[in-house]
């Protein structure tokens, strides 16, 4: 395993060095295992809701962005309910990358717990059952970073996790205005 998809979360209640879960991701960073971690869903109650475990300073923490389903990134803004930093306690500069996590389309098994759940998001392809579910979130936007990092894996396997987040943070195109809090790289 080179990388990790942690798309899951609670809230912060101790500082990052002491949270059971923040140390479990550490541990997998630290044994060379890329770690993204979804910044959690909060962003209407404001800053400092980024969920733990994305209050790592060694994760990748990703935050979403709503594109409207267009190419331009001109439209491009800070999904509503993706949480903003700086982390609660700690105060580290959090997200660190905002991704796609808008309106997605993602296969699903028509029997799953999430397809019985949002039925009405279930949507069909080329007049095929429903196989596709559209949700919205930073688990969604922390998958489509997985996806990347695992390309740039592929291509060069012998990439540490803190050279692949500075890569990934040092490309991210730069928002003109707002928050780092909320923008984070980009």
């Amino acid at each position: 395993i080179k990388v990790a998809n942690i798309s899951l979360g609670h809230g912060v209640y101790e500082p990052a060095a002491q949270d059971p879960l923040v140390q479990a991701v550490e541990r997998l960073w630290n044994a060379g295992v890329v770690v993204v971690c979804s910044a959690g869903n909060a962003g209407l109650l404001g800053y400092g809701t980024i969920s733990s475990p994305g209050n790592s300073p060694r994760v990748i923490t990703v935050g979403s962005v709503s594109d409207f389903g267009t190419t331009s990134r001109l439209d491009d803004v800070v999904s509503s309910f993706s949480s903003r930093g700086p982390t609660l306690l700690d105060h580290f500069a959090k997200p660190d990358l905002l991704a796609p996590g808008n309106r997605l389309f993602s296969t699903i098994p028509s029997n799953s717990a999430l397809a019985n759940y949002f039925p009405d998001r279930l949507k069909a392809y080329s007049g095929k059952d429903a196989n596709y579910l559209v949700l919205s979130g930073t688990s969604q936007a922390a998958a489509v970073v997985t996806g990347t990092i695992a390309l740039m894996l592929d291509k060069s396997p012998s990439l540490d996790p803190d050279t692949i987040k500075a890569r990934l943070m040092r490309a991210a195109r730069k928002p003109d205005l707002g928050s780092p809090f909320a923008t984070a790289a980009g």
